[in-house]
């Protein structure tokens, strides 16, 4: 997910960040968001039976997320029509750890 992010960002040009609090506030562009909107990707993950994590970036309406569910890691989305979808997991690995 990371180098999605990377290349997302070079290709937008954007200023890409996995902390909610330090994404850009872009009225006006095709990245805006609301509150509400990022509430309402974080819940519909959670109906889907995951856990959410940091809001990735978000463009068009659609929110990118990270999620876990069953100790692997998800990159989802939920498009601005309410469409939800998951990655293929990957599983966990904790800090400091190897293999």
């Amino acid at each position: 997910m990371r180098t999605a992010t990377i290349v997302f960002s070079a290709i937008l040009g954007a200023n890409v960040t996995s902390a909610t609090a330090n994404l850009p506030d872009m009225k006006g562009t095709v990245d805006a968001w609301t509150p509400a909107l990022l509430d309402k990707a974080r819940h519909a993950a959670m109906t889907a039976g995951y856990h959410p994590g940091a809001v990735e970036f978000v463009q068009d309406g659609n929110v990118f997320l990270t999620a876990t569910r069953d100790n692997e890691v998800y990159g989802v989305l939920l498009t601005k029509s309410g469409k939800f979808f998951a990655s293929n997991g990957i599983p966990e690995t904790p800090a400091g750890s190897t293999g």
